[in-house]
């Protein structure tokens, strides 16, 4: 862990033993949302615009961490949620909300924090740092970033410029939260089903390395009546899901197997 000293940055490495105290600490939970949201770390959701409806999931995600409770996932533990939208209507996106919130059967909650359209930049130094001092004043237990090539200034294309942004995301994690990013998918790739899900999201790779959960939304079909979720975990099984969703109600069903049109 580095220290900084007047004279000069140094390290301090720990033991063993000490570390492995300290590491399950800071992991106390597995999960966050029972095999959808992990308890620590980077969550990637993509998915391809629109249809996929990644911010209608990562929205109830959210809301179901806020409140403790889901009408479809088990929540293991609840907190406060930060979220940065960069994309969206102020007065649908309102809307979005409540109609999500009487889904699950909950008022609107006072700990989802919203950080509505502010242009912020994780690779610019100044906005990376005025973002991370107002997450460490609200404490939250998972951070959204939607979407993430709106977060970046450079090139999604260049690893040099994406790395400048994940170790952002990444000191956020360290802060002891949960991040989650709202990935698009490549034009081309993302209408070819055979590709993996990896391989399928636009700009850099280093996005596809930087996370620890992977819950790709595809929906290949315009007219199909479900959306495919992949739920990709580094530590654990890749697990298939069905998502059936009504976008007047906002109410959607899972299953575990995909099924046909």
């Amino acid at each position: 862990m580095p220290v900084t000293t007047k004279s000069a940055l140094k390290y301090s490495a720990e033991t063993l033993d000490k570390w492995v105290v300290e590491a399950k600490n800071r992991d106390p939970v597995r999960w966050l949302i029972e095999g959808i949201v992990p308890g620590s770390g980077v969550m990637l959701i993509s998915g391809q615009q629109k249809r996929a409806r990644k911010t209608y999931f990562v929205m109830s995600l959210g809301l179901g961490i806020a409140t403790g409770t889901h009408p479809v996932f088990t929540v293991n533990e609840s907190g406060p949620v930060y979220a940065v939208f960069e994309e969206g209507r102020d007065a649908p996106t309102a809307e979005r909300f409540e109609k999500i919130c009487e889904a699950h059967k909950v008022d609107v909650p006072d700990n989802f924090h919203i950080l509505w359209r502010p242009r912020v930049h994780l690779d610019n130094p100044n906005q990376a740092k005025a973002l991370l001092a107002d997450i460490a004043e609200k404490k939250p237990r998972v951070v959204i970033l939607d979407p993430f090539f709106r977060m970046i200034s450079g090139d999604e294309n260049r690893q040099e410029d994406v790395n400048k942004v994940i170790n952002t995301v990444f000191d956020m994690r360290d802060m002891g939260t949960t991040v989650i990013l709202l990935a698009h998918l490549d034009k081309s790739r993302g209408e070819t089903p055979t590709k993996d899900i990896d391989q399928q999201l636009r700009g850099s790779g280093v996005l596809a390395n930087s996370y620890d959960v992977h819950a790709a939304l595809r929906k290949y079909k315009q007219r199909s009546k479900h959306i495919d979720l992949t739920v990709r975990d580094r530590e654990g099984p890749e697990i298939d899901y069905t998502l059936r969703w009504n976008t007047k109600t906002a109410d959607f069903s899972v299953t575990k197997s995909p099924v046909a049109d």
